[in-house]
């Protein structure tokens, strides 16, 4: 190793001289001292070549005792490490440059991301755009091929950059409360437009051990479920789809659910299920070139479900259909509410399930069972008459029918007609199942004697609402406030509807900055600012947004991330740092193309109050407007051209929903008691919605559950959709004390409540005239 002969006298060889200048202090310093002290010391030194050339070493130094225990001598071994120093060497820069090569890929990313989106941004928004004008029917059929096939290009770079940013490391998991069955029923909404193309079955079911709430990421939980439900329709040519939803075997403080996704498509070969889950995979090329794709759906999902600790697989045959699941722990609420429990107004209610979908009539089954209900079901309209005769002989006549609208042989429409033409049958009511929202089957089915509609897939949560509202009269209060008023008391004139106490900041600017240096991302913002009727002014750089904002006052910037000269984030670094002398903080809002982990967190760290993507979508748009300009609905700027103004809302689907809601009311209870609980109803809503905004101003969150809970049932039992489910978000943003929510909500509340008002007075006026014709005066 030193280059030392074998015939050299090694006695005479001082140690000393082999040793680099530092190396030998090393030793001296602390190597023998620690070795005199302990027995022993090690350590990493050198020696030198006669040649000069130093040879990285291991050097164990041993002390000898004599019998009296005292240092005797020692002895020192050096073990050649310079290979293995080399190939540390050579990792360690192995490993900056993969280091190197991931930043360059995030970089690449983010570039990759900004250069698709920003084109991505002027296709969707001006399709939106687009959309929102007169159109023939090619011009608006082309307009929506336009746009879907920009949302599904999107779709796949969304796809590349998830996959990439697990790869990576760097997506994060939320761990928040949810509600699993409103998360769950919330994505059924997403998939009625291509279940509907193709004519299939969706059906959903929540075993009923599932607890109401739990915490975790329902983003992603979303996002898993929303890419199994996708492949299954796009691999399925007729039949149906089932989502199940059960509890596994509990863990400490912890529930594992199990979700799975049934379909009766292709299936897929055995010998091709094992590489499903790899990342650009599909069962065969042959797939790809049909139905397309990236393959990454899949991997993602596995991705994900592992990262929340669970398992994902699938069980699969040939041409027989495929079920894909996954299990996931959560923790649970600490409420533990169920969700679906037995109610004294259902209780015994003797009711028939007519469905000739098997999958379909025993999740019915079991979610009326849970209700508390005396139920049976059959396959055919022909069968349900001869039970139902057969129950009425023996004195249990059905109460309750409920019927799916498309049925062989003897369709929903059909039995709906035998049963109120049948004078021992016609007392029944009846719930009818649609797939399609075809309002031409609504209206025959109407006159046919249909009591109330219940669309597919069939949610637990609005089953058990309607089969209140046709079974239980109690549920109907005719006076749900304990004031004395009568019938005869006067209607609030319209003008008289209070005005609630959050309002825009007086002497504030109305004007928003649009900084943006593309010309067609300036044309998209532009036209949605207007299109939401607010002004804008638009500068190309962060240069001259600086500019701007030292020339005029600015309600909000909507700030590009990535321009020439200046880009958004060094200006709004320099904005602030402006601000200081000011006393005024302007809302400056990141409108970027990137979509990468850490952009958002960069955003606010240079000072941003928030962060929209590209393609900016209008109702996203709005979102923030509202949010960053404290605009009340009442408060919104109206548009200035006539063919943009508001839709009249009493020809909205929200007006007919009420319609058919006080139609039923009409023919359970009368013309008379409808009237009554109109004028009572439009009489208490504005009082409600004033007692609730006090009660959010107030803070007391209390109050503002109890005012949310109690307009909720009263708009609820007058048809109304929209309100009781902002009530319902009011009343969970109370319990949780999330101040800033009900902030919100209060404001999506007010809106709602101003569509409302001119519904139920056009209602109003409706059943006086119907009044006054049944009992003319005179």
């Amino acid at each position: 190793m030193l280059g030392i002969k074998k015939s050299a006298n090694i006695s005479k060889l001082r140690m000393v001289s082999y040793y680099p200048g530092w190396a030998g202090e090393l030793v001296q310093s602390e190597g023998i001292p620690t070795a005199i002290k302990f027995g022993s010391w090690i350590g990493e030194t050198a020696l030198k070549r006669p040649n000069g050339l130093e040879i990285q070493v291991s050097q164990l130094i041993l002390a000898h005792y004599n019998n009296h225990g005292e240092v005797e001598y020692l002895s020192t071994v050096a073990r050649d490490i310079s290979k293995q120093k080399r190939l540390e060497h050579e990792l360690s820069e192995t490993r900056d440059a993969a280091l190197a090569t991931a930043k360059l890929k995030s970089e690449f990313l983010a570039n990759m991301s900004h250069e698709i989106r920003t084109p991505m941004n002027g296709i969707i928004g001006l399709c939106e755009l687009l959309l929102e004008t007169d159109l023939n029917d090619e011009q608006r059929d082309y307009a929506e091929s336009v746009n879907s096939s920009g949302e599904a290009l999107l779709n796949i770079v969304n796809d590349i950059l998830d996959f990439s940013k697990i790869e990576a490391g760097k997506l994060t998991l939320e761990n928040v409360e949810f509600d699993v069955r409103e998360t769950i029923e919330s994505i059924m909404d997403i998939f009625d437009q291509p279940i509907r193309r193709k004519g299939l079955e969706l059906a959903v079911f929540v075993d009923p051990n599932v607890p109401k709430s739990v915490k975790g990421d329902p983003p992603r939980l979303r996002q898993i479920l929303t890419n199994l439900i996708s492949n299954a329709i796009k691999f399925t040519e007729e039949g149906e789809i089932v989502i199940r939803i059960s509890p596994e075997d509990e863990e400490t403080e912890k529930i594992r659910l199990r979700f799975a996704v049934s379909d009766s498509g292709i299936g897929i070969k055995e010998e091709a299920q094992a590489q499903l889950f790899d990342a650009f995979t599909q069962a065969d090329t042959s797939i790809t070139r049909r139905y397309g794709g990236t393959g990454l759906g899949l991997a993602i999902s596995r991705q994900l479900v592992e990262m929340m600790n669970g398992e994902i697989g699938i069980e699969s045959e040939l041409n027989r259909g495929s079920t894909f699941w996954f299990t996931v722990p959560f923790e649970e609420s600490a409420s533990k509410e169920k969700a679906l429990v037995p109610l004294n107004m259902l209780k015994s209610v003797r009711m028939l399930i007519v469905e000739d979908n098997d999958t379909h009539r025993k999740i019915l089954l079991q979610q009326v069972k849970l209700l508390g209900m005396n139920v049976d079901e059959v396959n055919s309209g022909k069968r349900a008459i001869e039970i139902m005769r057969a129950a009425s002989s023996q004195g249990e006549p059905f109460e309750i029918v409920i019927a799916d609208l498309n049925m062989p042989e003897m369709n929903g429409l059909e039995l709906a007609e035998s049963i109120k033409s049948d004078p021992v049958l016609r007392k029944a009511k009846i719930l009818m199942m649609p797939s399609i929202k075809d309002h031409e089957h609504i209206k025959e089915a109407r006159d046919l004697g249909v009591n109330s509609f219940l669309y597919k897939p069939v949610r637990q949560s609005k089953l058990q609402a309607k089969l209140i509202e046709i079974a239980g009269k109690e549920y109907i209060d005719p006076n749900p406030n304990t004031t004395s008023r009568t019938k005869k008391d006067p209607i609030r004139p319209k003008d008289s509807s209070p005005r609630f106490d959050i309002e825009p900041i007086k002497g504030l600017p109305s004007v928003i900055l649009v900084a943006e240096d593309n010309p067609v991302n300036q044309k998209v913002i532009l036209s949605q600012i207007a299109k939401l009727g607010f002004k804008a002014d638009l500068v190309e750089n962060g240069k001259q947004a600086i500019a701007a904002i030292g020339k005029n006052q600015y309600a909000m910037i909507l700030m590009d991330c990535q321009m020439p000269v200046l880009d958004g984030l060094q200006a709004t670094q320099k904005i602030r740092e402006l601000e200081k002398d000011t006393g005024r903080r302007i809302p400056i809002i990141a409108v970027t193309a990137n979509a990468i982990e850490g952009d958002r967190e960069q955003c606010i760290a240079v000072g941003m109050d928030d962060y929209i993507s590209k393609p900016t979508k209008k109702n996203e748009l709005n979102e923030l407007i509202s949010k960053y300009m404290h605009i009340s609905a009442e408060e919104k700027p109206s548009l200035k051209p006539a063919e943009e103004s508001k839709p009249d809302p009493t020809e909205s689907n929200e007006a007919k929903l009420i319609d058919e809601r006080l139609r039923d009311l009409g023919e359970s209870c009368g013309e008379e008691v409808t009237l009554e609980c109109l004028e009572l109803f439009v009489e208490d809503l504005p009082v409600s919605v004033t007692d609730l905004s006090f009660a959010v101003q107030s803070g007391d969150m209390d109050r503002i559950d109890k005012e949310a809970h109690k307009l909720k049932g009263s708009a609820a039992n007058m048809g109304a959709v929209k309100l009781p489910k902002m009530c319902q978000d009011m009343c969970e943003a109370s319990r949780g004390e999330k101040t800033d929510v009900t902030q919100t909500l209060l404001r999506e509340i007010i809106a709602e409540y101003e569509n409302l008002v001119p519904i139920y007075e056009k209602q109003l006026e409706n059943y006086k005239a119907i009044l006054e014709n049944l009992h003319p005066v005179g």
